[in-house]
């Protein structure tokens, strides 16, 4: 049976099975999930689970994809030259990553603390992806292959990112101040070297 996916009632069992999965992440693993619990939570039957999904990693796929997606944007590099970047524009830049974290917080919460490895390696992917596709214009004044910088750029962000999840000693603009000084710092003595001739 082919369904309409853009149909209000697809969208909104969608919505429930994505919701039910989070809703059971929180207590255990993915491992431990089973298709009938899910069911069970989003008030639908296996029949109608199946012609959403083939198995329950299928559902989990599509909620850290929709994830992702929509934080994508915040990642997009904010200038294309060099002399642009600023203090401010660095500010910027990790006040939309946090934004968009806040957007996402408890969806991230329960991917970050039930992972295994695969979110994050996803979440960094999908940060250097989006910065090596908006630095092609910075990479002609880099002497560093743009792949090493923005493997650090996104290594850096992640890890920050998901200790701040695990390990949650402030509050969320406590967090984005932190992250707002480290990476002006970091970003300083970056663009310093990266500009140095036959650095790398």
């Amino acid at each position: 049976m082919k369904l309409n996916k853009n149909d209000l009632r697809y969208i909104k069992t969608e919505d429930n099975l994505k919701q039910a999965l989070l809703t059971l992440l929180d207590q255990m693993s993915l491992k431990k999930i089973t298709v009938k619990m899910i069911c069970e939570v989003a008030r639908c039957s296996r029949n109608t689970f199946y012609l959403h999904h083939e198995v329950k990693e299928d559902l989990y796929n599509t909620v850290v994809s929709n994830v992702l997606n929509s934080m994508q944007n915040a990642f997009q590099p904010r200038v294309d030259q060099v002399d642009q970047i600023t203090d401010d524009i660095l500010d910027e830049y990790t006040e939309g990553i946090m934004t968009s974290v806040a957007s996402h917080k408890d969806s991230l919460r329960t991917l970050i603390l039930q992972d295994n490895g695969l979110f994050f390696k996803q979440f960094t992917e999908i940060i250097q992806n989006t910065v090596l596709k908006g630095s092609s214009e910075l990479a002609n004044h880099f002497t560093v292959d743009t792949q090493l910088y923005s493997s650090y750029l996104a290594g850096a962000i992640s890890g920050f990112i998901f200790n701040w999840f695990k390990n949650p000693i402030c509050d969320l603009p406590t967090a984005t101040k932190a992250l707002k000084i480290i990476h002006r710092e970091t970003m300083a003595i970056c663009i310093k070297e990266l500009k140095k001739e036959g650095h790398c």
